[in-house]
């Protein structure tokens, strides 16, 4: 992936729309692109070019546009683009891990979620297509990362396999990314009394699961794409585990807060973990409230103009 990344940003430059910013005076009507000077390359192996700005019609002309330009990348050192797509924090949370977790814990997705795009981050709930194995699990966990891929290989995977195994401890919520693999299953019985014995809160696998019956007999809540009885090896292979991991639209990182319930799965940045975490709890006192005036007959507007919604 990183090799990926730097022949794009060296070899063929690519195309970033800039999307949302707020720009003043752009009242020029033709979208036409206009060449710029390559920016000052001392500093920098990034150059940008053919940077233009599109102007808006109509009412919110010159409120809203969207810049477009192409950067080239001509120096040997990766750029800030891909360190920060690739780091993973280490930042410690301001609360013993436990209590932070128990915390979300009596919250719910849909809370979460509005915290979440507060902070402008509207693409951190996965995939609607993952369901939870039962309804009443309510379980929040530290996120430990697998990735693997549809592979007929088998030499070497129960040991890799092992190898990661080892690295689970408490807290962790695995979430393991099939590179869309829709043959075989990634979870299962074992591994769920593995896990389980070994501390860690929960499974979300974007694929396969089988041994429906042996998981349920341990309360540990599993999230799945889909079930079928067939086994992993000579299907598929892990490849990386402890890695940035992109779920649908969700980039997920080792450590990350995962929090999930019977609507869905949410990923929270572990940086700003614990500040979602304080405004998901004044949310949750704020419809405690909101309730208590439905019950009571007060009207939509009486509701709203004390600050309810809907």
């Amino acid at each position: 992936m990183i090799y990926g990344w730097r022949a794009a940003l060296r070899a063929a430059p690519f195309f970033m729309l800039v999307a949302g910013l707020a720009l003043a005076g752009c009242a020029d009507d033709d979208p036409a692109p206009t060449p710029t000077a390559p920016a000052d390359s001392t500093a920098s192996a990034v150059t940008a070019r053919d940077a233009w700005v599109r102007a808006t019609p109509g009412e919110d002309a010159g409120q809203m546009t969207g810049a477009y330009l192409t950067l080239n990348n001509t120096g040997a050192q990766d750029e800030r683009l891909i360190a920060v797509r690739e780091s993973v924090s280490k930042k410690e949370f301001p609360v013993p891990v436990e209590e932070l977790l128990a915390r979300y814990e009596q919250l719910y997705t849909g809370a979460i979620s509005d915290v979440l795009r507060e902070f402008a981050l509207l693409d951190q709930s996965l995939p609607g297509h993952l369901r939870p194995l039962r309804d009443s699990d309510t379980v929040a966990g530290i996120a430990f990362t697998v990735k693997s891929a549809p592979n007929v290989k088998i030499t070497g995977e129960m040991t890799f396999r092992g190898q990661m195994l080892d690295e689970m401890g408490a807290n962790h919520f695995v979430v393991w990314d099939t590179s869309n693999d829709e043959r075989a299953t990634l979870w299962g019985g074992v591994m769920t009394a593995t896990a389980y014995g070994k501390g860690v809160k929960a499974a979300c696998i974007d694929g396969g699961i089988r041994d429906t019956k042996q998981i349920l007999e341990k309360p540990f809540p599993v999230y799945y794409k889909y079930r079928i009885p067939n086994g992993s090896l000579g299907r598929c292979l892990i490849t990386h585990y402890q890695i940035p991991i992109k779920v649908g639209d969700v980039m997920v990182k080792p450590g990350d807060v995962i929090f999930a319930d019977c609507d869905g799965v949410v990923c929270v940045p572990r940086d700003i973990a614990y500040e979602v975490l304080l405004r998901a709890e004044e949310i949750r006192e704020n419809e405690k409230k909101i309730f208590g005036w439905v019950a009571n007959g007060e009207t939509v507007k009486e509701i709203t103009d004390k600050g309810g919604y809907f």
